[in-house]
């Protein structure tokens, strides 16, 4: 039993002593014949605990009921004015708690619980005026009191006057510093207004001054996430959740925030754990059939939470391409191609889905149901990127190099200002060894769009691979790389120009960088090679060719790389 309810206890124990010592004196005022005399605390005494008891019970209206009567015998009392306007809140008869309280107020105009109550009614029917008179009064009588600072500070904050808010909350912490309240409200206004590096301060000072505190510990997380600082977040939410391990909320932006990371067994963990407290919150199912999917930890698992959320959403289009996703993976391409195909034309997710289902048909050798599928989308969306870029590769694979070209150059008539088409197109007529062209498109682009790196790096690298125009080549994938700057293909070309140029000190300089960028890379570790080679330093050259044939064993051109080194005296080397 709580000591709250002892001491109430014991005052009814009392009370019925003194009722009992006065039986013999007076007739009780409910059932004697003397005269009704509402002056006797005794009986307001009775009424007050009998009010109690009854409002520990729930029985609200019963202890509003007898806290009326208590206040008929004690009329003056501000105490019980405040007890029956909080009962009359109670059963939401806001009129008549403020009717109370002003009453007792003007008996009692100093009585600091009743200002206080008055003005959180006075802020719940919006009279905020009111409200405000009512907590100024009181930081007048007590200046050195936390209460109606905080809920004057939380007045203004709900009505968006966050300067004020912000003030008064300085106000209290000039008085008292060490309030954890008042610096934890002070970090939320901070927050709101965006100004999170205060706002960060004040929690950090929070969780000083109370460290069995929690909540700040996750509203700085919130803060770290939203400022991409996602080990900070992650740290601070595991922490948080040591002292509210049931705190699902903080758990699952946990689990996202790890699933947004790529750590898909960790989120998949904290995901779980949600589901063990709450089996039925769609929001966690959801993100842990993603982590099951993504993070390839359980394909039938994915499918089965996908199809249960299918069915109690079977117009949600996320929800069944993800279960298509989940069938493509586990084998089941009949079922991914159902649930992708009944992917709405209004979705998002539409041209994913036809994207999706014409790679599908294409691998299982569908190759003409893959290109009318396409056709079909392109004749819905007219003008999506993606479904020209699908098409076109699906007739290059084919060997239809000229349909390809046909398709980008229509798209190109479509959308002249997507740029990432007019690329596409250039790389199909390099391979299909069309250099001019693929030059010219290049060219086109860096007209539209002059600072576009990947068409001047293509550019430059094209000229380095085939000798020609060095100089200008050197000069526009330097360009490229300040636009571009970290590039591992960008700083191995400019390695390759160096390479052409003689400049094998240089060269090996820039492709150790990108072998560095790009480790499995097969061309630029065959560049790194023969820049070795060149420079003299044949071990690492040997190294390396091993390494990349090892890892394409089918690459004869690095195979007779290998052996040239052999015939040139190097009978060390083991090709296997």
């Amino acid at each position: 039993m709580p000591k709250f309810l002892y001491t109430k206890l014991f005052s009814f124990l009392f009370v019925i002593s003194l009722l009992f010592w006065a039986w013999g004196c007076t007739h009780s005022p409910l059932t004697g014949t003397q005269a009704y005399t509402p002056s006797h605390k005794t009986d307001a005494y009775y009424h007050y605990v009998r009010g109690v008891i009854y409002g520990l019970n729930n029985k609200h209206e019963l202890a509003m009921s007898q806290y009326e009567r208590a206040l008929l015998y004690d009329p003056d009392s501000p105490y019980l004015a405040v007890e029956l306007a909080a009962s009359y809140l109670q059963m939401n008869d806001m009129g008549k708690a403020i009717e109370v309280l002003e009453r007792s107020l003007n008996l009692n105009p100093k009585y600091i619980d009743s200002h206080l109550l008055l003005g959180a009614i006075y802020e719940r029917i919006n009279e905020r005026e009111k409200a405000i008179g009512h907590y100024r009064f009181v930081i007048g009588l007590e200046p050195d009191m936390p209460d109606p600072y905080l809920m004057l500070g939380t007045l203004y904050k709900y009505s968006k006057d966050y300067e004020m808010a912000i003030s008064t909350m300085e106000d209290l912490l000039n008085r008292d510093f060490e309030n954890h309240m008042a610096s934890y409200q002070l970090a939320h206004m901070y927050m709101e207004t965006g100004r999170l590096d205060e706002a960060k301060y004040w929690l950090r000072r929070t969780m000083a001054i109370a460290p069995n505190f929690e909540s700040p510990i996750a509203d700085l997380a919130l803060i770290h996430e939203l400022e991409k600082e996602e080990e900070e977040a992650i740290s601070l939410y595991r922490e948080y959740l040591k002292y509210n391990p049931q705190d699902i909320n903080v758990r699952l932006r946990l689990g996202r925030l790890l699933l947004q990371e790529g750590d898909y067994k960790e989120a998949a963990g904290e995901l779980e754990e949600i589901l063990d407290y709450d089996a039925s919150s769609s929001e966690a199912r959801f993100s842990l059939g993603v982590a099951y999917l993504f993070g390839k930890i359980n394909y039938e698992k994915a499918v089965e939470i996908f199809l249960s959320l299918l069915k109690e959403n079977p117009a949600n289009d996320r929800i069944r391409y993800f279960l298509a996703s989940s069938y493509q993976e586990n084998g089941d391409s009949e079922e991914a191609l159902r649930h992708f195909g009944d992917v709405s034309a209004i979705s998002d997710l539409f041209t994913p889905s036809r994207i999706q289902m014409s790679l599908i048909m294409n691998g299982e050798g569908r190759t003409a149901e893959a290109v009318d599928l396409i056709n079909q989308a392109i004749a819905v969306t007219e003008k999506d990127p993606d479904l020209y870029s699908l098409l076109a590769s699906i007739y290059e694979e084919s060997g239809e190099t000229d349909r390809a070209e046909d398709v980008l150059s229509d798209a190109i008539n479509l959308l002249p200002s997507n740029m990432e088409i007019r690329y596409r197109l250039g790389l199909i007529y390099e391979r299909a060894g069309k250099h001019e062209e693929a030059i010219d498109t290049m060219m086109e682009i860096l007209e539209l769009d002059p600072e576009n790196a990947e068409a001047m790096n293509f550019v430059g690298y094209s000229y380095a691979d085939r000798g020609i125009n060095l100089e200008k080549a050197e000069a526009m994938i330097i360009e490229a790389m300040r636009l571009k700057p970290g590039s591992g293909h960008i700083t191995d070309s400019l390695g390759w120009v160096y390479f052409r140029q003689g400049r094998i000190a240089e060269a090996i300089q820039y492709l150790e960088e990108a072998h560095r960028l790009l480790p499995d890379d097969p061309i630029i570790s065959d560049h790194l090679g023969d820049a070795y080679s060149e420079g003299g330093m044949i071990e690492k050259a040997i190294e390396l060719y091993k390494k990349t044939l090892k890892n394409n064993p089918d690459d004869a051109m690095i195979l007779e790389k290998l052996q040239n080194l052999q015939k040139r005296g190097n009978p060390q080397i083991k090709i296997q």
